[in-house]
Order: structure tokens, then C-alpha cells, then sequence
């Protein structure tokens, strides 16, 4: 119980009345102590009598108080008022005036609740008095009842049928904006859209011709400011002598529920997003897996033939054809391997500005001349992990694409900058982590992405460009490289505007002094070793093997892991080199490499894959005591890494 009502039951209590509230459709009817006591009952001795009180009445006089009373019941008096006796638990007859109305209507008017009260009339000069008092009572329950709709946080109006206001609570005031006297006396189409009025009119109307139902709608109303606000109306009529008289409507504010509503659907799209670009991801590395195992053999005996053929040789001209389509397929293989997040990454402690000094000279040859190139660094950049590769892969499709979307010139901007990403920031931004980045932005002054467009702008094969100018696989590869390296990248953009790609890498947690970016040095190719190729697809282990041998090597094959421990155990001088790819049906790579390194634990080892699998890499970062090597792979790329693993020390 609040305190109003509270406050209610105590004057209630206190007054010198006999108080009754009746449940008409069961027939309970409940009384006061007082009413009890004038009779001299204990409120407890009533309770037989509570479904049947006329028992109490005297003969004479219960005709007309029944009559009187479904009058009232009709709806065909404003107030129930009587004058009869009563029988005293003594036998003795007492004089009563009972005043009363319903409280309560059906939605088809039928009553439902009735209260008032009984004055015990010892003189009956004394009635007028009586009446008084019974209708200072009834005012001060008008009171309470006043305080409670005051005390409460809804937008509560009362207007009539003709639709003006003549009664607005506090909450409603501060609701509007307007004043008392703004509204009182005004149409209530003074604070509802047009649009909303034919709503209310039909609603007028039912009422007009008896239906005095509640309404429950949500709808705006306007406030003093023109501001429009979404409000949850409960409308209940008010019915006096079995018409509806009045109107009255409980406002709620909706606006925080709204904001919630749009909140959670916003979440929901954030979601539905990124679990469409994962499952794209899975995708693309599962077809770029069984591609790369294809184009491998292609590649490399492409390579081959190219070697064996003199340039004037007729045949020289198709062998390199060959070469070039495997080598653009190759590309795209990669693309769709990092977009699914399944290329091996060569992690190191870099600093982005080195990355992109080093980086800004091919740019600047690669640019068109109407293209303007500024390269803002921030001093005492964060360090950060990171493949020096796949970061220039980054920045070479982010210009490129800022190149194309200034056809007629303009300026690329290439930025640098520590930012710490909050909370707020994370809540905004679905997969974003609160802490610390290195910040990466490319901006142009071109053409624009539309807010259609963005939300599609990282998935593959998606373009905006002319057929024929884009594979749509450039910003995808560009997501992928970034979320391999637990980072996040959003784009800024409004047409005619221009664009701002942000990719945010988290800083290094150690700051220890990273070794400066240089070239590789060229290194032998050549060498005399014995090296064991483990390979289930044939064509892939025989031109292993072909390679091999043209650089000077002796090659052992076998298809399967088994085979390996077989041919391992058999030598009497173990080889130099174990290469072996990572799935294979019997035993895998790492498992197999643990299993030969315990017999012999001087033998190196080179691990290749379609693609990077959980048993070398960790969440798609190689481990660092690991040798690996992408399919497909050129003569000089397989060549060169062979090489560099004898060579370790």
C-alpha cells in the first residue's frame, strides 16, 4: 500500500460514519468497524450477513430502498440516496441515511462496484446534518483521489465529448510545456498530429452511441516546443447517469522504451552482420583450399616448362600465358584466404611508420599524377605486431581504392595516430574491444560510399565499380587482414563527400626495440641435401619432387605419414629436411613431426597448406619456432624457403 491509499484508509477509518463498498456481480459487500459497531456488532458477527445485508432491513421499508437502489443501478439517478431502518443486534430498529454511487462500469455500462455510506439518524432533524458531513466525506475522498492522480509520473487529461480539456495533472504540465491555462478550456487537438485525430473522432463517435469500453493505442502528442513524442495512451471513459460523460486519457512516455527498442535492433543488425562476414570467411578458406591444391601443379610446371623452352621457341609464348593466369588465380586465391582469415602471418614488433616510409615510395610511382599524396605520421608511435606483408597489402587496396573513386584527381591522406577506443566506442562499434591502437587512416576527396553501399562494402565479389574495373575482393581481403590481426576497421563516408577508412591494430604490449625494416638478402637456391616430401595428392608430391631435383637435391617421397615412419626407420642416414603437408587422411603434419623429431630430433622441418590450419597456427598466427610455406608456391619461392630452413642454425 503507497501512502495515499494509505492515508485514504485511515480517514476512512476515522470517520464517524458506517462506510460499505459493494461487489455487485458476487454481491460482497465489505463494511467499516463503525458501521458494525452503531448496531452493536462486532465487525466479525457481520460477516454472515455481508451477502445478504437486506436481511437487516425493516419489511416496511425495504420496497422503496430496493427500488431506489436499481434505479441508481440504470443508471437512471446521479446518486443512490435512502431512508430506512435497520435491526440492532438488540432488536431495536435504527434510523439510517444511506448515500452511495457506482464506482465502476462494464465495458457495456453494467455496473461492477458500488460504495458510500450509512448515517445513523437518531434524531431526523438532525439528517441535513448528516448530509453534510456525508458530503464533506465524499469531497475528501475526492481529495485523496486528486493527490494519487497528482503523485503520479503519467500524462493524465480529462476532456469531454466536444473534446475539450478540463482537466490536466501536474505530470502532464511538465509533459506539454503549456501552462494551466494554455489547456484548460482548449481542444485536445491542441497537443495531438492531425494525423492522429481521426483515431480519436471514431473513438468520440463509438462512445457517443453507448460503448463505453477502454482503449489502449500508442500514439504522439506535441508539446509546446512542436517537439513530437511517442506516448502509450490508455483511454477510459468516464460514465455518469449510464452515459459517457467525459474522457479520460493516461499518458505514458515512450520515448526511453523507443530509444531501447532501437538500441536492440541495432545490436541485432551489428550481429547479423558479423556472423554473415564469418560465415563468408569459412567460405572462402574452404574454396581457397581445394583452389591453391589445383593451381599449384599448374603454377609450377607452368615454371618448369618456361625454364626448358628457349624464348624463340613457338610454344614459349603459351607456357607463359599458362603461368600468368595461375599466377592472377593465385592472387585471388590469397585474397579469398585472407578474407577468410587463413593465410599463415609472419608476426614481428613493427612501427606503422617505418611500414609506411618504406612503403610511400611505390605508392608515390604507382599513383596517378592528378593524385595528391600526404603522409601524416605521428611521433612517437606506438609499436605494434604485425605482418609487415599483409600491413602493405592493407595500405596498396585501401589507395587504390581511394584512387578509383577520384576519377578527376584530388587528395590521399595517409595518417598515423595512438587512440585509446573506450567503452562507448566499443558499444558502437560490434566486435570492437575497448584499448589501446595504432591507428591507420586513408582518406580521399572522392566521389563518396552511400549508406546502402557500407553495408556491404567489405563482403567479396561486392563492387561499386563498372564491370570489368574491380573483382570486388579488394576491402575484403583488406577486413580479412585486419581481423586476422584482432583489429577493426570502419569506414566514414557520405556521398560527394569523399571517404575515411580507419583500420585500428592494438598496440604491442611489450616496447621492446623492433630490428629495422630492410630487404632480404638474396640467398643460393642451390644444394646437395637428402630431403623427405610427405604428400598425399600425387601430382602436388611429384612436382615437389621435380623442383627439387633441379636445384641439386635428392628426394625422398611418400604419400602418407605412416609411409614417412617407414622410410625414416629404413635409413641408415637420416635426411636433412622433412617437408610435409599439414592434412593429411592418416596423421597429421604436427603430429607427424612430433613423431620424427622424437627418433630424430636433429631433422628440420617445413610445413605446406591450401591453408593455415589450427595445428601450426594459433587463431592464424604461426607460432615462431614454426617453418612455413603457402600453396601454391612458386620454383623460386619453394626453392628460396627450402634453402633458408637448411641454412638455420
Amino acid at each position: 500500500m503507497d501512502k495515499h491509499e494509505e492515508r485514504l484508509t485511515l480517514a476512512l477509518e476515522s470517520a464517524d460514519i458506517g462506510i460499505w463498498d459493494w461487489d455487485i456481480p458476487t454481491g460482497h459487500i465489505v463494511f467499516n468497524e463503525h458501521w458494525a459497531q452503531m448496531l452493536g456488532y462486532q465487525l466479525s458477527e457481520i460477516e454472515p450477513h455481508m451477502r445478504g445485508w437486506e436481511q437487516l432491513l425493516h419489511p416496511e421499508d425495504a420496497p422503496h430502498v430496493i427500488e431506489a437502489l436499481n434505479a441508481h443501478l440504470r443508471g437512471e439517478t446521479k446518486t443512490y440516496t435512502a431512508e430506512y431502518r435497520l435491526r440492532c443486534k438488540s432488536g431495536d430498529w435504527l434510523w439510517t441515511l444511506a448515500v452511495g454511487r457506482v464506482a465502476t462500469r462494464g465495458a457495456a455500462g453494467d455496473p461492477l462496484r458500488a460504495c458510500g455510506t450509512h448515517q445513523f439518524i437518531n434524531d431526523r432533524e438532525q439528517v441535513e446534518i448528516e448530509r453534510e458531513q456525508t458530503a464533506a466525506a465524499l469531497r475528501q475522498n475526492e481529495e485523496q483521489y486528486r493527490l494519487l492522480a497528482e503523485s503520479t509520473a503519467d500524462f493524465i487529461i480529462v476532456h469531454g465529448l466536444d473534446g475539450n480539456i478540463v482537466y490536466i495533472n501536474s505530470a502532464g504540465l511538465r509533459f506539454s510545456g503549456y501552462s494551466v491555462e494554455d489547456l484548460i478550456g482548449c481542444s485536445i487537438a491542441k497537443i495531438i498530429p492531425p494525423e492522429e485525430l481521426a483515431g480519436m473522432y471514431e473513438r468520440k463517435a463509438q462512445r457517443q452511441a453507448g460503448n463505453a469500453r477502454q482503449y489502449l493505442y500508442e500514439t504522439t502528442f506535441i508539446n509546446a516546443s512542436g517537439q513530437y513524442i511517442p506516448v502509450e495512451i490508455q483511454s477510459v471513459p468516464i460514465v455518469r447517469e449510464g452515459r459517457v460523460d467525459q474522457i479520460m486519457l493516461v499518458a505514458r512516455d515512450m520515448r526511453k522504451r523507443k530509444q531501447a527498442e532501437q538500441e536492440r535492433l541495432r545490436l541485432e543488425e551489428q550481429l547479423q552482420q558479423v556472423q554473415k562476414m564469418e560465415a563468408l570467411g569459412r567460405l572462402a578458406g574452404g574454396v581457397a583450399h581445394d583452389l591453391n591444391n589445383l593451381l599449384t601443379p599448374i603454377l609450377s610446371y607452368s615454371d618448369l616448362l618456361l625454364d626448358d623452352l628457349a624464348r624463340d621457341n613457338p610454344h614459349y609464348d603459351w607456357a607463359n600465358a599458362i603461368l600468368q593466369a595461375s599466377l592472377s588465380a593465385r592472387d585471388l586465391v590469397h585474397q579469398l584466404l585472407a578474407f577468410g582469415r587463413k593465410q599463415a602471418l609472419e608476426m614481428r614488433l613493427v612501427n606503422l611508420n617505418d611500414v609506411l616510409a618504406r612503403f610511400s615510395k611505390l605508392l608515390h610511382r604507382t599513383l596517378r599524377e592528378n593524385i595528391t599524396l600526404k603522409i601524416t605520421p605521428a611521433p612517437e608511435l606506438e609499436l605494434c605486431n604485425a605482418d609487415i606483408g599483409q600491413i602493405e597489402q592493407v595500405i596498396m587496396n585501401l589507395t587504390m581504392n581511394a584512387q578509383d573513386a577520384m576519377a578527376h584527381g584530388g587528395v590521399l591522406t595517409i595518417e598515423t595516430a595512438n587512440v585509446i577506443l573506450d567503452e562507448a566506442y566499443a558499444s558502437q562499434h560490434k566486435g570492437a574491444v575497448p584499448g589501446r591502437y595504432v591507428m591507420l587512416g586513408v582518406s580521399d576527396t572522392g566521389s563518396g560510399i552511400d549508406k546502402a553501399a557500407q553495408a556491404y562494402i567489405f563482403e567479396p565479389f561486392f563492387t561499386t565499380k563498372e564491370q570489368g574495373r574491380g573483382t570486388g575482393l579488394g576491402l575484403s581481403t583488406v577486413y580479412g587482414i585486419v581481423k586476422q590481426h584482432h583489429g577493426n576497421i570502419w569506414v566514414y563516408s557520405e556521398p560527394g563527400e569523399g571517404a575515411t577508412f580507419k583500420v585500428y591494430i592494438p598496440a604491442a604490449q611489450s616496447v621492446a626495440a623492433t630490428t629495422p625494416i630492410s630487404d632480404p638478402e638474396p640467398v643460393a637456391l642451390q644444394g646437395q641435401e637428402t630431403i623427405i616430401v610427405v604428400e598425399d595428392d600425387n601430382m602436388v608430391r611429384q612436382l615437389i619432387k621435380d623442383i627439387l631435383i633441379r636445384q641439386g637435391y635428392t628426394v625422398l617421397l611418400a604419400a602418407s605419414g605412416a609411409e614417412c615412419v617407414k622410410i625414416l626407420r629404413e635409413l641408415h642416414q637420416p635426411p636433412h629436411l622433412l617437408i610435409t603437408d599439414v592434412v593429411m587422411p592418416d596423421i597429421n603434419g604436427k603430429d607427424l613431426r612430433d613423431k620424427v623429431i622424437a627418433e630424430r630430433p636433429n631433422l628440420k622441418v617445413l610445413f605446406m597448406s591450401g591453408y593455415t590450419d589450427n595445428v601450426i597456427a594459433r587463431h592464424g598466427i604461426l607460432e615462431g619456432d614454426v617453418n612455413f610455406i603457402q600453396k601454391p608456391f612458386s620454383i623460386k619461392g619453394l626453392a628460396a624457403k627450402v634453402r633458408a630452413v637448411l641454412d638455420q642454425v
